[in-house]
């Protein structure tokens, strides 16, 4: 599939250079347009086939059908719905020539419609976040990379899960279900680069243009450098043990403990020996049963904030400070005490818990707190 879609914009961008140069060379006969001063940044054409190279070996090259064929869906799993600023596919597909199809996120997602003009105006919002977020070139990511409802407090028994691809709650830190009073803390210097997301995920590639696979570099030193002097992985050291392991390792290492203590406490208050997600859901199993019975508000929003953590997929990266003190925090909530051993984040204040953690429910609207 990858293969045909590089074919296909390589022949229509041989197509464009070819009717260009015929263009070009046809023969004229007056001059009525005055000269301008107007200059467009133009592209090498090897840029041009490293984007596309770049962007076929990327997750947006590939469609994802079932979602891109819901109605409320296509708005971000098919590039034209993106595009258009549509969700529902019955409204876009019934005039196409060659009937209903779904596409990948493609060059027309970003570059015309709803991404060309949130590319312009670098301003978002989300459904959680109604003010506007400043995101620069960033804004176009977030219009997708965001959650998609705010979570309820009363569960019940099919609790919701986030959405897999939440990263700006995470990285903006006003995602999950956060206690009042509590100071949670933010890595703001994450925030504060230029275009947010794509200053990070679209790096220049070696052919000068920004790479469009959307992943950060290898060598963690070309994006994180100027601040971390001498980084050599993303896994970086971090101030204390925050997983209450006995060891003060790297941010993502400490992330991954938190995640294991917080999805053990959480499947353990169930009666289950197993959390996971399965087709939007929060699923506790206990060997191949799956566990049905309604969940506390408690158990809900420990398993919440650790899906949350989990499809931000980053482990701590995108915002070191929020991340370990949302789990932690959620662990507290569950069980009534800080995970043993641990330490909270610098400048964050977590609550000190009580004995079961029936003190404290989860705030319905997942927006309380100081970020």
């Amino acid at each position: 599939m990858r293969g045909t879609a590089v074919a296909a914009l390589a022949l229509g961008l041989a197509v464009a250079v070819v009717l260009a140069g015929a263009v070009a060379c046809a023969p004229t006969t007056t001059t009525t347009t005055p000269p301008t001063t107007t200059t467009t940044p133009t592209v090498p054409l090897s840029g041009v086939f490293g984007i596309i190279s770049d962007w076929s070996e990327s997750t947006h090259a590939v469609p994802v059908t079932f979602a891109a064929e819901e109605a409320t869906c296509a708005g971000c799993h098919d590039g034209r719905g993106f595009a258009l600023g549509v969700s529902d596919p019955k409204s876009f597909v019934a005039s196409e020539p060659f009937g209903p199809y779904v596409v990948a996120t493609d060059c027309r997602a970003c570059h015309t419609g709803r991404g060309a003009d949130l590319l312009e105006s670098g301003t978002v919002t989300t459904p959680t976040e109604p003010t506007p977020i400043k995101a620069g070139a960033g804004a176009v990511c977030i219009g997708c990379h965001r959650e998609r409802s705010k979570p309820t407090s009363s569960a019940g028994p099919v609790p919701g899960a986030p959405h897999p691809s939440i990263q700006a709650a995470v990285y903006l830190a006003y995602g999950g279900i956060r206690q009042p009073g509590v100071t949670y803390g933010s890595t703001v210097k994450h925030t504060q680069v230029t275009d947010m997301c794509v200053g990070c995920h679209m790096s220049d590639n070696s052919k000068g243009v920004p790479t469009h696979t959307f992943l950060p570099p290898k060598n963690p030193k070309a994006i994180c450098g100027e601040c971390h002097e001498g980084i050599t992985t993303y896994d970086l050291a971090v101030a204390a043990d925050y997983d209450g392991n006995g060891k003060v390792q790297g941010i993502q290492d400490e992330v991954t403990g938190l995640l294991s203590k917080l999805s053990t406490a959480t499947a353990k208050a169930m009666g289950a020996n197993t959390l996971t997600q399965a087709k939007g859901n929060i699923v506790f199993k206990s060997g191949t049963t799956t566990i049905t019975a309604p969940v506390p508000d408690k158990v809900y929003q420990a398993a919440y904030n650790w899906a949350l953590i989990t499809n931000d997929k980053s482990l701590g990266v995108h915002n070191p400070q929020y991340t370990v003190s949302l789990l932690q925090e959620s662990y507290i909530v569950l069980t009534g005490a800080p995970i043993p051993n641990s330490k909270p984040f610098p400048g964050s204040k977590l609550s000190t818990g009580t004995a079961g953690g029936t003190t404290r429910t989860p705030s319905a609207t997942g927006t309380t707190g100081t970020p």
